[in-house]
């Protein structure tokens, strides 16, 4: 199992606008098979808080060549957009 913690703090150097943000993730191997999660968050001191979550798995073929797939949704206030994303492929490192 592979543990990540971000923690972040900006702010907007002309308006001062300030925004704390946090992400998590987590990975877990079996066999060939990676399980992946990740979830994150942007507390913004205006009130809005925009969220994303992603889950996604990658299957080692051979030690240079992997197949990955992922879904990501991102729930997004400030702009009332909500968006979300799905990808496949193969990664082939040389």
């Amino acid at each position: 199992v592979t543990l990540g913690l971000i923690l972040q703090n900006q702010e907007d150097i002309v308006t001062g606008a300030e925004m704390d943000g946090m992400m998590v993730s987590a990975k877990y191997t079996i066999g060939a098979t990676t399980l992946k999660g990740q979830y994150q968050i942007a507390d913004h001191k205006d009130g809005e808080k925009n969220t994303g979550i992603s889950a996604g798995v990658d299957y080692k073929l051979v030690k240079s060549t992997k197949l990955y797939a992922y879904y990501t949704s991102f729930d997004i206030k400030t702009d009332n957009k909500d968006k979300d994303y799905l990808a496949a492929g193969i990664q082939y490192n040389f």
